[in-house]
């Protein structure tokens, strides 16, 4: 996912990054710092586990994705759902994978997800 920093981190701190449709705090799992303003392609790690009652499905895509108190909130369409139970969505264009617990939904392929995922990591890629 392509994402621009608000904020300059160093390796564990947390950085802000905003995508297209992405917008929130990460920490920085980079081996050297990253500057404010910097356009960087990364890999987005869900650090939680998330359960399906705590996943609001949509047919058509929710509004932009906020930062709350409690999290940043994660939406985009549903990739899969493997047999290990961990979640496939994509947002900009990059897939986002999320470990999750409780009874899956009966129809949810190819439909949006919406869920809040308090502990994000930012693993930078080069191209």
């Amino acid at each position: 996912m392509r994402v621009t920093t608000t904020n300059s981190a160093d390796p564990g701190d947390e950085v802000l990054l905003v995508g297209r449709t992405f917008r929130g705090p990460a920490t920085w799992c980079g081996d050297a710092r990253v500057e404010a303003g910097a356009v960087v392609d990364v890999e987005l790690d869900v650090d939680d586990v998330v359960d399906w009652a705590d996943i609001a499905i949509f047919d058509t895509p929710p509004d932009l994705p906020t930062v709350t108190a409690e999290g940043v909130l994660v939406a985009g369409p549903v990739v899969a759902l493997e047999e290990d139970d961990i979640l496939t969505v994509s947002v900009d264009d990059s897939l986002v994978m999320i470990e999750t617990t409780g009874a899956a939904p009966i129809r949810f392929e190819g439909r949006h997800v919406l869920l809040r995922a308090r502990d994000l990591r930012a693993h930078p890629f080069l191209l």
